[in-house]
């Protein structure tokens, strides 16, 4: 091999390591589509995504939501301001459009199975929305998130963005949360005490 191409080859070979070592989260489905009535606009979004620890470690790290944000990209911040409400802050860009979006929503946690987000209509950046998350064992070790929902935003989008360029924004976030949630899933894993 050339002396020039050794340098690229190296760096290849680490980047490639980091991959691995951020974790496995991978996205095996997403749909999204919009219903128009009454001059309103509602997302309706599917999908699944796979997690590379067990069910009850996903779970718990994904209802973690200070660490999962301070483990995510995409999320500037998520923390409980009353029992069972969750107030967040997201990082959006779809196509040439950003936005901070923020929702505040109800929670209603089955650990380590379900958990439900109903938006808090006015108290966010959304009229209206719904969001449920499935926790299912998929294999050895791993999980499969199958999620649901539907979000009417409270804000303009312009025209030209259409569900295609909707769902690869989304698929970026959605594999953020997912190699998040592995991260903070590791951090419980450590701090946990040793049994002797």
């Amino acid at each position: 091999m050339p002396a020039r191409d050794r340098p690229r080859v190296a760096l290849a070979v680490v980047l490639s390591g980091l991959c691995v070592a951020a974790g496995a989260a991978e996205l095996k489905d997403l749909s999204v589509r919009t219903e128009d009535s009454d001059n309103t606009t509602q997302y309706v979004v599917t999908g699944q995504l796979d997690i590379d620890r067990p069910p009850a470690a996903a779970f718990a790290a994904a209802t973690d939501f200070s660490a999962l944000a301070e483990a995510a990209d995409l999320i500037r911040q998520s923390r409980l301001i009353a029992p069972g409400r969750l107030s967040s802050t997201l990082s959006m860009c779809v196509a040439f459009y950003c936005k901070r979006v923020r929702q505040v929503a109800d929670l209603s946690l089955s650990p380590p199975q379900r958990l439900i987000m109903r938006f808090v209509p006015g108290a966010g950046d959304f009229k209206q929305g719904r969001a449920e998350w499935r926790f299912k064992p998929a294999g050895d070790g791993q999980t499969r998130i199958a999620f649901d929902a539907a979000l009417v935003p409270n804000f303009w989008v312009p025209p030209l963005i259409g569900p295609w360029a909707i769902r690869r924004a989304l698929a970026g976030q959605i594999r953020d949360t997912g190699r998040a949630i592995e991260q903070v899933a590791d951090a419980h894993a450590r701090a946990k005490p040793k049994a002797d």
